[in-house]
């Protein structure tokens, strides 16, 4: 069975290293992307993890929400490393 995992970060750098870490450590991991919370004009989707118009200092600072397709046997795995890595209201939806 399929479920979806989102959580919060403050920084985009972050967020970026946990799906990465998630990534490589578990399998059956079907999608993964990194969107910011509050898009404005300087910033686009960050896809393909960190991509962005602007200063770097701005990214690393930049709210975001992680979003993890997987099989929902991974996900006691997932939402570990998302918190350790700093996530915060992590949410499973089945």
């Amino acid at each position: 069975m399929i479920s979806s995992i989102s959580a919060d970060f403050k920084d985009s750098l972050k967020a970026e290293e946990a799906v990465n870490k998630v990534k490589s450590r578990l399998m059956w991991i079907y999608s993964a992307s990194i969107r910011p919370q509050n898009p404005d004009s300087s910033a686009k989707q960050l896809s393909g993890f960190t991509s962005a118009v602007g200063h770097d200092d701005l990214i690393t600072q930049r709210n975001c929400t992680v979003y993890i397709v997987a099989e929902k046997s991974c996900n006691d795995d997932i939402c570990s490393i998302l918190s350790k890595m700093g996530g915060t209201n992590i949410k499973a939806a089945k």
